[in-house]
């Protein structure tokens, strides 16, 4: 998959799921809807006092999984 068709295919399946670790190192997961720039950074939607964003600030790794109806995955 290239460039291009990568932010094609986020574009048309629109969620996904985000990973990141808790506090005691544990991962937590959510289903969120997200979008992708033209320079195929993804965009997800989340409350500044969310779980998700205090994970982020406290341990930057994430894993995000896009999946499509026909069994097709994204995974980065």
């Amino acid at each position: 998959m290239d460039h291009s068709e990568m932010i094609e295919y986020v574009r048309a399946q629109r969620t996904g799921v985000v990973s990141t670790l808790g506090p005691g190192g544990a991962p937590q997961a959510a289903y969120l809807p997200l979008a992708v720039t033209d320079r195929g950074e993804l965009v997800s939607d989340a409350k500044p006092d969310s779980r998700k964003v205090a994970n982020l600030r406290r341990d930057g790794r994430i894993a995000i999984v896009i999946g499509g109806a026909d069994g097709t995955t994204l995974q980065c």
